[in-house]
Parts: structure tokens; sequence; C-alpha cells
């Protein structure tokens, strides 16, 4: 994998050249110190994939990001501080095409040797980005929707459930801003992210819909026009109407869980619920979509030709439970169809 770093500390950008040439299978074949340099050593290297800082002089990493996404895509991962506005600028990042981000260490800079494992990991998953231009106007076109505010209490009978991974930052503000502003059914958010960056993400999201978002909360009934994202450090689970967030297990591979949101759903709303699966790396959502099946539910996953990374919904659809194989914007229609046909496909 031919990586490009790019780092306006050039003492931090050989620290990480260093650590990462550890791995054999990683070679590094450039380095830039801004954004404006990372668009040209992106056209002249063209790597495998670029790590990108986010506060740098003359261009920051969002507007190279968008730069680089419009023209000459490539596989970007966002190196963010530990700070509220750094952790806005990557969810905004991954709107813009950056396919994942790593947090840098909240301390000595000597301590990058606790993410250098798991940046190395995620710099190979780039092999299975599906990359493509990024349309910038079609991104900005839902943005700060004005709302009615509404008391609205009606406790929903109809749930839909989305699970997305990798590509899910860019994907779920298309999909949202295209529901109906009068979609009653509740909506469910499982996107695999760390805690702090779900609320900024549900922050984000509620700016481009007339529908109500928010993170969810723990015991909190689950209403109809209201769209609820699973905190990064727990599971969300379903209790007759209620909202229970439990603990993520130490041995849990994917956090938060799509399957045990899927499961849980499944057991409260049997027929009265739908499972979306989306772009993502791995196999989570399988046991889930089993269950949402078995209990007369329907699953709609994202056609994998179209899906930044296909195995999630590969795995869906090989395993037997997709219902329906759609685009992005065709699955909104059809969740906006099933809606207005009084729930029925």
């Amino acid at each position: 994998m031919r990586v490009l770093i790019v780092e306006d500390s050039k003492y931090m950008s050989n620290l990480i050249k260093r650590k990462l040439e550890k791995f054999t299978d990683i070679e590094i074949c450039g380095a830039a110190y801004n954004g404006k340099e990372a668009i040209e050593q992106n056209k002249i290297l063209k790597p495998d994939c670029i790590t990108m800082d986010i506060n740098m002089p003359v261009m920051n990493g969002i507007d190279a990001v968008a730069e680089i996404m419009s023209n000459n895509p490539a596989p970007i991962i966002m190196l963010s501080a530990y700070s509220k506005k750094d952790a806005e600028l990557t969810i905004k990042a991954l709107r813009y095409g950056a396919v994942d981000f790593i947090q840098k260490p909240d301390g000595e800079i000597s301590d990058i040797d606790s993410i250098i494992d798991e940046l190395a990991k995620k710099i190979r998953n780039t092999k299975y980005i599906r990359q493509k231009k990024i349309d910038l106007r079609k991104i900005e076109q839902f943005k700060n929707l004005s709302k009615e505010e509404t008391l609205d209490i009606t406790v929903a009978q109809y749930v839909v459930c989305i699970g997305a991974s990798t590509g899910g930052p860019a994907l779920l503000p298309e999909l949202i801003g295209l529901l109906n502003p009068d979609f009653k059914a509740a909506v469910i958010i499982v996107q695999h992210m760390p805690p702090k960056y779900t609320a900024i993400f549900a922050n984000q999201l509620a700016q481009i819909t007339k529908l109500k978002v928010s993170e969810a909360k723990n015991n909190e009934t689950i209403k109809e026009k209201h769209i609820y994202v699973c905190p990064g450090d727990r599971n969300l689970l379903v209790e007759r109407s209620k909202i229970r967030l439990v603990e993520i297990p130490e041995n849990s591979i994917w956090q938060p869980s799509i399957d045990e949101t899927f499961m849980s759903v499944a057991d409260n709303y049997f027929n009265k619920c739908i499972g979306v699966i989306l772009t993502g790396m791995g196999n989570d959502g399988v046991q889930g979509a089993a269950l949402i099946k078995a209990r007369g539910g329907k699953i709609i996953c994202q056609s994998p030709d179209t899906a930044m990374i296909s195995r999630m919904p590969e795995s869906v659809i090989n395993a037997g439970f997709a219902d329906f194989i759609l685009a992005p914007r065709v699955i909104i229609a059809k969740l906006n169809h099933w809606q207005k046909n009084k729930y029925k496909f």
C-alpha cells in the first residue's frame, strides 16, 4: 500500500512515516505539509491511500478533501485531534468523501504508538474501497432546513432500522435528506463510529431534514417523525416502545452492534419493521436480518456496486435475507412509497 502522509508538522510526519514503515506491506510514497501540497502530490504520486491532518496552513484538510474527492479521488483517512471542533470537522470530511478517521492520542507525541496498529489496519482496509468523485453541490443541497417545533408525542407503530459502517457518514445525510418531511415511521440509525462523534453526526443530520434527529437517550419513547442515532459507546435495544442503551461487551467486534439493534427491533415490532443494510466492512447485520425476516419484517440492502465497501450488504444478500437490493436513492423512494401506501410494498 503506497501512502501519502499529509501533516503540517514535519516531526509528526516523519514519526508517522517511521512507525508505518515497520509494516512490510506499507510504503510511504510521499509527504505534504498543507492541503494545497496534498492536492498536487495526489495528482503526481497517485497513492493508494492518504492520511490527512485537519488543521494546516495555506489550505486545511477539509478543503483538501473536498478538492481531491471532486477531481482526483483517493481513499483518505483523517487524523483527528481530541476536540469537539476537530470532531465536527472530521464528520464534515467524511461527508465530503473521506473513508475513515482515527483519533490522535490526547497526550505526548510519542503516544502515536497507541494508534499505529489501528492506522495500519485502516490503511489496508482501503484496498476494498470503491472510490468515486463527489458532487459537492449534491452534498450542500440539504442544509439548515427550518423546522416547525411540534409537541408530537405519538408513539411510533412502525420502525425503520438502518445499519452502516465505512462510507455511511457520506451516504446517510443524502438519504435522510430525501425522506418525506411527514415520514411517520421512527428511524433508528446504527453507524459504526466512536463515542462523541455520534452526537455530532446526529446534530449534522438534524440540519438537513425536517424530521427530528437526536442521539438516542436511555429509556426514551420511540416516536413518530423521529430519527434516533445510536451512541458510539452503547448498544441500542428496544423494549416495547422504549429505547434501552446497554454497555458494549469488551469482546464485541462491531461498536455499536447493528445485529443487537436489529434483533431487538424484530422481537418488538415483528412485521412492522424494516432493516436496511448499507455500505460497510464485515458481516454485522446478518444475524439481525435473519431475525427480522423470521418475525415477518423486510430487509433492504444497498446494491453492492453502489457501496463504498460492499462486504456488509453482500454478506446479507449472500445469506439469502435481502427482499430488495437497491441503489441508495431508490431505497428512500421505496421507503417513502411504503409509508404512503399504508406501510405496504
